[in-house]
């Protein structure tokens, strides 16, 4: 079903519909404000009245909600968190705010009937155990039946959605908690009424503590689904809206001129911005992968770019379509090790213990049918020598490859020169069913390569010695590097390209000349001296 947000403000509703319990609401806020509320939690305090009002529809605060609701939760917005100014812990702290609401009720100007309202609302925005601690609906409060537990529900759910950059006083904070509420930017709902966060990353690790903080938000939404589904209001949470311009800008703007080049390291998705040349490998492999193929394999040679094509190429193009994934390197031959690594980048709470990798991948299947998971498993030729392990996952990739897990993808990634020796492996997992697909990754062609090394230099504002000819010169290098024996080799490419540049700026000079190249001893000399002072 598709929903609008509510526009007007519930003090602004009650004031035409009951103007002496919109007088005595604005004392309520006026006290609070003057004695209690510091300027956050007046913020916090406002914004949840403003969530309140834009969950209900304007039609309903006329027609629905009587005039002793609106003042209600308007008055909970403002109170519910009167006991953090005394520096109680945050533990149930709302019991504490409702009690003390219900007993010194003329202290807030309220009667004792409306405390009770409200306190009823506030005790159990945090914590959500409605059946326990709210007594049965309908309760009477004078000649009208008030409905406790649909107010409470929606008072839970306007103070969850509260969750973004408002909350936080500093935009410079290390609790991940504070920095995925200073990267959500706020909520709006979706075209099947569901509710999404928007949200402005600045760095690769937000993204996992927005991640992280939108699955407690929607594990707290679901406590009260039922009750929020019956009276009408939003209870889903839908996928939150990324916004990766922010991100993109602080790594060109942060990192670039650190490290253009990373010799023989492999990039990750932080380095997406140094990743050039491999665009249309990239695009081939996630079309591959919605072929809806279970298991699929990327094979090359050792250093070709394999990890990087994954990382800095795949990664990021399904992060933005919503799929989830974790990354695995097979180094030793501990199965629960490596479950846990599995599970804690893809879940949100503690993996059981003891479970096996089929069973873990089930619980990562059924946590979310509506999200798609991508396993990779990186330097798959060591589990040929995996005694302990080799079983379970044989066992895994069989309900893997016979699709009993529908959003699980897996991919395997391993050296061409250990394909015969796993092949017999993948038959088997395969059997009778559809056989494997694999992609093949070779050197880069001569676009890509002319892309990753002027791509690497123009980040720090280097050139080529014009006097030869910037495109006659680059070709040289290239063809320099062709020569070696692997093509248009990654390693090599970067190889040159960090050498050439650290020169550069420590020369203080924009433009590498030609000369400069020679006495280097050209491609065969700045590799050899780079692999030389690696072994040192």
């Amino acid at each position: 079903m598709t929903r609008e947000k509510g526009r007007q403000n519930i003090r602004d509703v009650l004031k035409c519909k009951d103007k002496y319990l919109w007088d005595k609401l604005e004392k309520v806020w006026s006290r609070c404000i003057d004695t209690n509320l510091t300027n956050l939690a007046l913020i916090h305090a406002l914004s949840v009245e403003n969530n309140v009002s834009s969950l209900i529809p304007d039609g309903w605060k006329f027609e629905r909600l009587s005039s002793l609701e609106l003042f209600a939760l308007s008055a909970a917005s403002c109170l519910h968190d009167i006991d953090k100014c005394w520096g109680i812990g945050k533990r149930f702290h709302g019991e504490i705010s409702s009690g003390e609401i219900r007993i010194h009720f003329a202290n807030y100007g309220l009667d004792a009937c409306q405390a009770d309202i409200v306190g009823w609302i506030i005790k159990v925005h945090d914590h959500g155990d409605f059946d326990f601690d709210l007594p049965q609906d309908p309760i009477a409060i004078g000649s009208a039946d008030i409905n406790i537990q649909p107010l409470a529900a929606l008072f839970r759910l306007a103070d969850i959605l509260h969750a973004d950059y408002y909350r936080v006083d500093k935009d410079i904070t290390a609790d991940p908690k504070d920095r995925a509420r200073y990267c959500i930017r706020g909520w709006k709902y979706d075209d099947n009424g569901r509710i999404i966060f928007c949200a402005n990353p600045e760095q690769i690790a937000d993204l996992e503590h927005i991640h992280r903080a939108i699955a407690m938000i929607r594990n707290d939404i679901e406590r009260i689904a039922p009750i929020l589904q019956k009276s009408g209001y939003p209870y889903e949470v839908g996928m939150t809206e990324i916004d990766e311009s922010k991100l993109i800008y602080s790594l060109k703007t942060e990192k670039l001129c650190n490290r253009p080049f990373l010799g023989m390291d492999s990039f990750g998705e932080d380095d997406q911005h140094l990743f050039k040349g491999r665009e249309n490998e990239s695009k081939e492999l996630y079309k591959l992968l919605l072929m809806n193929d279970p298991i699929i394999a990327l094979i090359g040679e050792a250093g070709i770019g394999k990890t990087s094509l994954v990382k800095s190429g795949l990664f990021p193009i399904i992060r933005k379509t919503g799929w989830k994934f974790a990354y695995l390197e097979m180094n030793h031959d501990d199965i629960f090790d490596n479950i846990q690594k599995l599970w804690f980048q893809i879940m949100d709470n503690e993996n059981p213990s003891e479970m096996s990798l089929t069973q873990t991948l089930k619980a990562i299947s059924d946590s979310n049918h509506h999200i798609n998971y991508l396993l990779l498993f990186d330097q798959f030729e060591n589990v040929l020598e995996f005694a302990n392990s080799i079983g379970q996952i044989r066992e895994a990739f069989y309900h893997v490859q016979a699709m009993r897990f529908h959003n699980i993808r897996i991919l395997l990634c391993y050296r061409s020169d250990f394909e015969d020796q796993i092949n017999p492996m993948l038959q088997d997992i395969a059997y009778s069913m559809r056989t494997i697909p694999k992609y093949y990754l070779n050197a880069m062609d001569i676009k890509g390569a002319r892309e990753a090394l002027l791509s690497g230099m123009g980040l720090v504002n280097i050139g080529f010695d014009p006097n030869i000819g910037v495109e006659s010169f680059v070709d040289t290098i290239l063809k320099d590097i062709e020569k070696n024996g692997k093509g248009f080799y990654p390693p090599y490419i970067q190889m040159v390209g960090e050498t050439l540049s650290k020169k550069a700026l420590k020369e203080e000079n924009s433009i590498i000349q030609k000369t400069l190249y020679d006495s280097l001893g050209g491609v065969d000399g700045i590799i050899g001296k780079y692999l030389y002072d690696q072994l040192e």
